[in-house]
């Protein structure tokens, strides 16, 4: 009688560990994962601020006034299976509720809102399903033109 519920201990306990174990496996997975998603969306972000500030033939491609969004798979082994949207806005000075240009000083600058989301998996309901989003405000480093 003892031995086997010493067998019957010894199993549940050899499950217990087997469950925790893959738990962890999983976990640590996951965090990878979601690092990848954070330099998807990373990568994505400043292709996004180099296209809004390379040129205004780059800026009018990829911000336009009223948004644009660009949707694609980022290439490359690290970030291989990753989807990417990026949400570009050509942000009218909002907080005085005027459209134009950013002023600073006597000086006018452009200014962009830029929303980047990279995901990985089929959607929320997947369980190997990560996301990462930014939100980044970016300037051309030049005043505009008086």
């Amino acid at each position: 009688m003892t031995a086997i519920f010493v067998i019957v201990v010894l199993a549940a306990l050899g499950a217990y560990l087997v469950t925790v174990g893959s738990t962890q496996q999983t976990a640590t997975a996951l965090q990878i994962q979601g690092v990848r998603a954070y330099f998807a969306a990373l990568s994505a972000r400043e292709w996004a601020a180099y296209e809004a500030t390379a040129s205004q033939a780059s800026h009018d491609a990829i911000c336009a006034p009223g948004g644009f969004t660009s949707s694609f798979a980022l290439p490359g082994p690290g970030l291989k299976g990753f989807q990417a949207q990026v949400d570009c806005d050509d942000f009218a000075n909002a907080p005085a509720g005027r459209s134009g240009p950013y002023q600073e000083g006597d000086d006018w600058y452009d200014l962009e809102r830029i929303d980047v989301r990279a995901w990985s998996g089929s959607g929320p309901s997947d369980p190997d399903y990560v996301s990462r989003t930014l939100h980044s405000m970016v300037t051309t480093g030049q005043p505009l033109p008086p």
